[in-house]
């Protein structure tokens, strides 16, 4: 989902600029809803207001919400066949591939002082190995951010 983001908003359309939309992924991880929604919503919202952020929410939403409608009704239908099993096995992989694609664009984006990377693998230990809920790690590091930036000033941060 990231690459086709960042290709049509920032890339082809140039609505916002590369370093707004990580800004707006960082943001969007620790919001209700998801990524495409939320960024859709700042991009429209930036390009035309508040109707803008209406109509581009709507635009992502309604496609979707449509699609899962109908495919409700199937569902049952298709629940055991072992075809449709394995293509979601595959489906796992292609989203696994492109978690990593988003969190080697993202790395790349950002200043890699000691305390980023520190917070990078302390964040995964914790997750990954101690078990400890993501959204708490998000706090903990939006946090930390919050402090380091009084602390050493904003200008730093850059």
């Amino acid at each position: 989902m990231l690459p086709l983001i960042q290709h049509e908003v920032v890339d082809k359309n140039r609505y916002i600029t590369y370093e707004e939309l990580v800004d707006m992924i960082s943001l969007s991880e620790s919001t209700p809803g998801s990524l495409a929604v939320n960024v859709a919503t700042f991009v429209g919202y930036k390009q035309y207001g508040f109707l803008g952020a209406a109509a581009a929410t709507l635009g992502v939403v309604v496609p979707s919400f449509v699609i899962i409608a109908v495919l409700s009704f199937f569902i049952e239908a298709f629940k055991e066949n072992k075809i449709v099993s394995f293509a979601f096995y595959g489906i796992r992989i292609g989203v696994l591939s492109l978690i990593i694609n988003a969190f080697m664009s993202i790395y790349k984006s950002f200043k890699k002082t000691p305390v980023n990377v520190f917070l990078i693998v302390l964040t995964f230990l914790c997750v990954a190995v101690f078990k400890i809920n993501a959204i708490i790690m998000l706090i903990f590091c939006a946090a930390a951010g919050v402090i380091r930036a009084f602390i050493t000033g904003r200008e730093s941060l850059k």
